[in-house]
């Protein structure tokens, strides 16, 4: 019995019987965890076969079991040579302990071992040392080995591994009836397997050709923030807003026990940027899941290279604006500010307040210099780096039941649901990146798109903020007109975007250049 395996492994460890025993050899069974079964689609019936040609055996004398279980991985490794002579004399001496019929031999010996015999009990190592396996065969030894290695080609030849040879008689007869209980007990009609197996293998296949994202509901704060008293608690359920604001000055009150301020202002600066990912396009190119959102391969690449460029834009613009530079200018007034509440006995004088500067600092450096955190306030979508393959068959066929389930042909989708609702259960397996190219090419349109939505939209006196192609140039300014009447006028050679600056100096910009526009009236 083993937990991991391949077919090159199983074959080479019946080739190596045969050959030993040859006529002597009275049966091959073997029992391998159903998880790793379903994920190699195997036909039993073919490996029978195999095995059959290999070793001169009837099929009722081979059997290959996967063993199943729901909650639980099949994970021992454990092989036995059993003499009909063992399985007689013990029989015979314990004639109640064991009713089954018998199993003269199950898998395996191991290849290129070095034995340390201490009387009937010997531990394996690594090494080439066949010869000692063959005086087995030579003796017609019973033995059980229970080791570390699995049943592939790594286990047998390539690893470290160690295992616990016994030749006691009783020992190997318990093991042989806990073989016959688990083969009994826990395998399950092939039937079973292989329609379990095809909705595993088309769960793993079509989410493999996709990633998951996650979307959080909560933004990222810059706000300084203090614990207020509790003689202020009590004064400002009675205070009116007029008296706290004077009271306060550019704090804000917040559910009545703390006060908050955002010194930088770095909010608007987010708030007013272009943001890369418009949410139609989660809408249509992506589908929900109990892991979050579907999104496939190609369409995600798309998605984390114009994230990319934007967080290269963020970091530009924040260098530019010297928010990491001037913190000490900021810490000077907001320490200046804790002392003056604390006196006047506005907030408490407790750890967080102590340390609240500190903490705020430590905050805004963080956002400001940590990508990951630029990329979340440029969309609220986070890639979570989990595959198929990582995820154990329940919650692949879970996953794949609730898409299919949610995704129905009898409703109207579009995009990727569209396509989803549209397969045939059967046809997941066979599924490929290609499958999605159609709508690739629309999400790529969607973007660009969306870059330059406010450009035909914009009116004279409004206020924008574009960036360009070029050097990651960010420029905000005032539109006047533009040197066409329409953006597309094929009589204009380059249509040029006419606007004032912060200086009140008009300048022009060539379409050409522009990546992204957005309005900010």
């Amino acid at each position: 019995m083993t937990c991991y395996f391949n077919q090159d492994s199983i074959k080479r460890i019946a080739s190596l019987l045969s050959d030993e025993l040859g006529p002597n050899l009275r049966g091959f069974h073997l029992l391998v965890d159903g998880s790793e079964w379903l994920r190699r689609v195997l036909d039993e019936n073919e490996i029978t076969l195999e095995i059959s040609r290999i070793t001169n055996l009837n099929l009722s004398q081979i059997s290959i079991k996967p063993v199943f279980s729901t909650t639980k991985l099949f994970h021992p490794k454990a092989y036995a040579l059993i003499s009909e002579s063992l399985i007689k004399d013990y029989s015979e001496k314990y004639p109640n302990s064991d009713k089954e019929s018998s199993i003269e031999l199950f898998s395996k010996v191991f290849l290129q071992l070095e034995l340390a015999q201490a009387k009937n009990i010997y531990f394996v190592i690594q090494g080439p040392l066949l010869s000692a396996c063959k005086s087995f065969f030579q003796h017609r030894n019973s033995f059980l080995i229970i080791t570390s290695g699995n049943l592939t080609e790594a286990g047998l030849e390539k690893n470290i591994e160690i295992g616990y040879v016994c030749r006691h008689a009783i020992e190997i007869s318990q093991f042989r009836k806990a073989f016959l209980e688990l083969q009994e007990s826990n395998s399950v009609p092939l039937k079973s397997f292989v329609e379990k197996q095809q909705k595993v293998n088309s769960s793993e296949k079509f989410l493999s050709l996709g990633v998951f994202y996650h979307r959080w509901e909560k933004s990222i704060d810059f706000r300084f923030r203090l614990n207020l008293s509790e003689s202020e608690i009590r004064r400002l359920r009675q205070q009116s807003e007029e008296v706290n604001a004077e009271r306060y000055g550019d704090y804000k009150p917040e559910t009545r026990r703390s006060l908050s301020i955002d010194p930088i202002n770095i909010r608007q600066f987010f708030d007013e940027y272009p943001k890369p990912i418009p949410d139609q396009l989660w809408g249509s190119y992506s589908i929900e899941t109990l892991l979050g959102q579907w999104v496939p391969n190609k369409i995600s690449e798309l998605i984390e290279e114009e994230l990319e460029y934007s967080v290269e834009q963020y970091l530009k613009a924040i260098n530019e604006l010297g928010v990491v530079q001037k913190l000490d200018e900021y810490k000077k007034k907001l320490f200046s500010d804790v002392e003056d509440l604390k006196n006047r006995d506005i907030i408490a004088v407790d750890r967080n307040n102590t340390t609240a500067v500190e903490s705020w600092e430590r905050k805004i450096k963080n956002i400001c210099e940590n990508r990951l955190f630029i990329k979340l306030l440029v969309c609220k979508y986070e890639k979570i780096n989990i595959s198929s393959a990582q995820l154990d068959e329940e919650t692949l066929s879970t996953l794949f039941e609730r898409v299919r389930e949610f995704h129905t042909p009898f409703f109207q989708y579009k995009g990727v649901a569209k396509l989803v609702s549209e397969l045939e259960e059967t046809d997941f397996a066979s599924l490929s990146s290609q499958y999605f190219d159609e709508l690739y090419l629309k999400a790529s349109q969607l973007i660009e798109s969306h870059r330059i939505r406010g450009l035909k939209k914009i009116e004279p006196d409004e206020e924008f903020i574009a960036t360009c192609h070029s050097e990651f140039k960010i420029i905000k300014g005032t539109f006047k007109k533009t040197s066409s009447e329409l953006i597309s006028s094929e009589s204009v050679e380059e249509p040029v975007l006419i606007y004032v600056d912060d200086c009140n100096v008009e300048r022009e910009l060539p379409y050409r250049l522009i990546r992204t526009f957005r309005r900010l009236t």
